[in-house]
């Protein structure tokens, strides 16, 4: 096998890990009593020059319900097109070997 193919294979396993959390994601999200749900995006970002330092940056926004659902399901056929591109990879360097 080569690195290029061990690489898609690597890919594939930590896609499909990023997916099993959105989809544990969505189950908390459809269990939700409330319409409304608060996401929380915490950033970090490098501050000054000659003493840098690391500041987080936090927002808050409220989702409905549904619109956050499908923003998790795009981000889930996102990452299954990038799988299907690394299955695709690993198809064509085992042709490539033969």
């Amino acid at each position: 096998m080569t690195d290029k193919a061990r690489k898609a294979e690597n890919t594939i396993v930590v896609k499909q890990e990023l997916i099993n959390n959105i989809e544990k994601m969505i189950e908390n999200v459809n269990s939700s009593i409330e319409d409304d749900i608060r996401v929380k995006i915490e950033t970090k970002h490098w501050y000054g020059y000659s003493e840098p330092f690391i500041s987080k940056v936090k927002n808050r926004l409220y989702i409905n319900k549904e619109t956050l659902i499908s923003i998790l399901e795009s981000a889930i056929d996102k990452e299954k097109k990038y799988i299907d591109k690394c299955i695709d990879i690993i198809i064509e360097e085992r042709k490539n070997n033969q």
